[in-house]
């Protein structure tokens, strides 16, 4: 792993963040660019750091505003630019497939353990090295018959 990714935490639980940052600063990958408590202060005051990760601590009982899916759109839709992990106590099949769902591109058991971490860091990095496939020239080929039964259909299913 060697291009650093900039970090910024998003979540309300002190201790677990406490455990994150150790963690995050712990790994010579990983630039932290900020922490805020809450996703609303996150989403007016981060685009100034430009991050490349996003790591939001989801609740199970939060309000409808504060909803899995609501809070990693609304990150995914402010920091088009940067991936979003998305951690919490609650590994419900339907709170992860919710978070995902919504933009999440990794979903870490709180508390967050390293090799887990290493992990999705390293996933990060590999997608950002290979960066968008090539392009490729096309090529159109056009069959047709004047009249059917010549089978110009066969010719052109075997073609494609």
């Amino acid at each position: 792993m060697t291009s650093s990714l900039r970090v910024l935490v998003v979540g309300g639980d002190t201790e677990s963040t406490t455990v994150l940052k150790r963690l995050l600063g712990a790994m010579a990958t990983v630039q932290p660019v900020g922490e805020h408590e809450r996703h609303s202060t996150a989403l007016h005051e981060g685009p100034a750091r430009r991050p490349d990760l996003i790591i939001v601590e989801l609740a199970a009982n939060e309000t409808a505003d504060a909803s899995p899916a609501n809070v990693v759109g609304a990150l995914t839709r402010s920091f088009p630019d940067a991936a979003v992990f998305a951690t919490g106590a609650d590994v419900s099949a339907d709170f992860v497939i919710e978070a995902t769902r919504a933009g999440a591109v990794e979903f870490l058991r709180r508390p967050v353990q390293r090799t887990d971490l290493e992990a999705a860091l390293e996933k990060i990095l590999r997608l950002r090295r290979s960066g968008p496939p090539p392009a490729r020239e096309g090529r159109i080929t056009s069959v047709f018959s004047t009249k059917g039964g010549l089978g110009v259909t066969t010719l052109a299913t075997n073609l494609a």
